[in-house]
């Protein structure tokens, strides 16, 4: 099952509360959240009438990557004093995406694939 690029867009630029205008410029933020939701999809579970929920992951996942994006540009900013200290607004940005992404995580656990993974030590 194939998630829809124009509707996980379509939500991306609502949840991010961006301009339509400023859509291309994240078209490949959008795509590249859409691909690792698809990758992470069990498809053997998913069915049509879970599609919306995998897109919602879909424009969360992308909310996140934009938040990271936009906290490396300002994470950082230097006063008058020549000091150098943290934007609360970028981190407080990111830390809500990342809730935004979690609880679209937590909607949609019964659709992905487990990713759990085990370490084993041969004696030799």
């Amino acid at each position: 099952m194939k998630l829809d690029q124009k509707t996980i867009m379509s939500e991306f630029i609502m949840l991010a509360e961006l301009d339509e205008s400023e859509a291309p410029v994240y078209e490949s933020v959008v795509l590249e959240a859409m691909k690792k939701t698809e990758a992470a999809l069990d498809h053997d579970k998913v069915r049509p009438s879970d599609l919306a929920v995998c897109e919602h992951l879909a424009a969360c996942e992308a909310v996140y990557e934009l938040a990271l994006i936009k906290c490396a540009g300002e994470r950082y900013i230097v006063t008058a004093g020549g000091r150098a200290g943290q934007r609360l607004e970028s981190l407080s940005r990111v830390e809500a995406a990342e809730k935004l992404r979690e609880e679209a995580r937590a909607r949609a656990a019964g659709l992905l694939c487990d990713e759990d993974f085990v370490f084993a030590l041969a004696d030799g």
